[in-house]
């Protein structure tokens, strides 16, 4: 089975290559393309895949839903998921798409560690017989100052050089 993993970067059209993915999930059925609905839990992309390594890492700060308390915190069971929703719509080929795939995320103060995000991705995505990795990217000039804007606009704020802080 062959995963295309999108993994970003923030600011770069993301959100609406998501949308767009998550709308044509029918019609990439029928293609024998699987957008898994699974991960998503309201959202459009699958950053909760990485919820075990965030969690590891301290990375929970206002990120996860209360509710999802419990959930996707163990890398087999995430696994058994995703094949399962494979196998039973017949999918060759797995889209999966998030941001925080990158280790870092726009309001992380801290970033997962790569060699551990290696790592986990490694497990996680073992039983693929092909990746491709799709980032996208933008004029840095742009892309930072998209990022300022997003963050200001959230109520988060930055120190000299670190991440933005806040609510």
């Amino acid at each position: 089975m062959k995963l295309i993993l999108h993994i970003g970067l923030p600011k770069t059209g993301t959100t609406s290559l998501q949308s767009a993915l998550a709308a044509s999930r029918s019609e990439l059925r029928d293609q024998g393309i699987l957008y898994p609905d699974f991960g998503i839990e309201g959202l459009e992309n699958h950053q909760l895949l990485l919820r075990p390594i965030c969690e590891d890492s301290g990375l929970v700060d206002g990120v996860w839903d209360p509710q999802l308390k419990g959930k996707y915190l163990e890398l087999e069971a995430i696994k058994r998921h995703l094949y399962d929703e494979a196998a039973r719509t017949k999918a060759h080929t797995i889209v999966l798409s998030s941001e925080t795939f990158t280790g870092r995320h726009a309001f992380f103060e801290q970033r997962i560690e790569r060699l551990d995000l290696a790592q986990y991705a490694k497990q996680l995505f073992s039983d693929f017989s092909q990746i491709e990795i799709v980032v996208c990217l933008r004029n840095q000039v742009e892309w930072l100052e998209s990022c300022y804007i997003e963050a200001i606009k959230g109520g988060h704020f930055f120190e000299a050089g670190g991440a933005p802080t806040g609510p």
